[in-house]
């Protein structure tokens, strides 16, 4: 990091011993190793994975139309929550491709792969460290790394025990200097370095989601430009929620608005016949359209002078019933339907009931 920093050789050294001799337990050749496979086998398998996913939307959107293939689907594509802020670029000029890089000369070393024999590119040490760390603090850097180094050759020496209290005041330096790298580069390294790694495999996968989206007839919602927050979380911040939220209403609300008109219940009810004897029966058929979700019925009738409804069957999911009244008259039979959203509509038919 110190030579990616504009350090020379020696100074980035004497740094590095100091760093991993504070943290010695913290990391080991096997992290790296690891990295390097992970980094490998994504490079290796991303057109793989990125097909598959495609594959795999396509398949979900199969089973949801399955199921009701009246639904409307909205497919959101993927952004890259490494690489859509500009906010550390001044600062940390071109460092994507130098830990790429590292990366790859990482892997070659470990694994015995050869990856590709591009050319490495170096970065200017004031383009990187911007406003970060000064020219002086550079400089100064330099100096307790090279006295450090320095003194780990005499630190058994009796000038050693004299010489304690200015190392430690170089220790001092030396931690303030690295949380400055730290807190200002280290997070900013991994961000874009990630995001310019994965960048072209998220564009080819929205390319076939868009497809899909096309093939399979659902709404396509762009949301690949949204802001993130220049941290490691993958998950959009508070920023971009709010920007697919509205993307999402944009693109949507005709859709939506479309899919919330709701037909009006219709009452279709019929009696198979109009006119019966007495002792006989008569079949009546309740059947509905529009309105919101399943259907209940409910079946009376009455006398047309001077009658009372008489309830034959409450609500139920029930379809028909017989009418059978005791006496020669006039009546009228009340079929009703309500649906899922508590709406009632009658019909009245009429009913003619003759002496045998």
């Amino acid at each position: 990091m110190m030579t990616l920093f504009g350090c020379d050789a020696p100074t980035a050294v004497a740094a590095g011993i100091y760093t991993m001799s504070s943290a010695e337990n913290a990391f080991t050749a096997k992290n790296l190793i690891e990295a390097a496979q992970m980094l490998m086998e994504l490079e290796n398998n991303a057109d793989a994975l990125v097909q598959q996913a495609a594959l795999d939307v396509k398949g979900v959107i199969d089973a949801v139309s399955s199921v009701n293939p009246d639904t409307e689907i909205a497919l959101l594509n993927m952004y890259n929550p490494y690489g859509n802020s500009l906010e550390y670029n001044g600062k940390v000029n071109n460092v994507v491709t130098v830990m790429k890089s590292i990366f790859k000369r990482a892997a070659e070393e470990f694994l015995h792969t050869k990856i590709s024999d591009e050319p490495t590119e170096t970065v200017d040490a004031s383009a990187l460290l911007g406003s970060v760390v000064s020219e002086e603090d550079l400089q100064e850097m330099k100096l307790l790394a090279f006295l450090y180094e320095k003194y780990g050759q005499i630190k058994d020496s009796a000038i050693g025990k004299v010489t304690a209290p200015f190392v430690d005041a170089i220790k001092e330096k030396l931690t303030a200097f690295f949380a400055i790298v730290i807190d200002e580069i280290k997070y900013p390294l991994q961000y874009l370095t990630a995001g310019e790694t994965i960048n072209p495999y998220i564009l080819e996968l929205n390319d076939r989601l868009f497809d899909a989206a096309e093939e399979k007839g659902a709404v396509y919602v762009d949301i690949y430009g949204i802001s993130n927050e220049c941290n490691l979380d993958p998950h959009p911040g508070v920023e971009g929620h709010k920007e697919i939220a509205e993307i999402m209403k944009n693109t949507l609300t005709e859709t939506v608005s479309e899919s919330m008109v709701i037909d009006e219940l219709v009452n279709n009810s019929v009696l198979k016949a109009d006119t019966i004897k007495v002792g006989s029966s008569v079949k009546a058929k309740a059947s509905a359209t529009g309105g919101t979700g399943n259907y209940q019925y409910a079946f009376y009738y009455k006398k047309v002078k001077n009658g009372t409804w008489t309830r034959v069957r409450d609500y139920s999911t029930t379809d028909y019933c017989n009418i059978k009244p005791s006496m020669a008259a006039k009546y009228e039979v009340r079929i009703d339907v309500r649906d899922s959203a508590g709406t009632v509509v009658s019909r009245t038919l009429p009913l003619q009931v003759t002496s045998k």
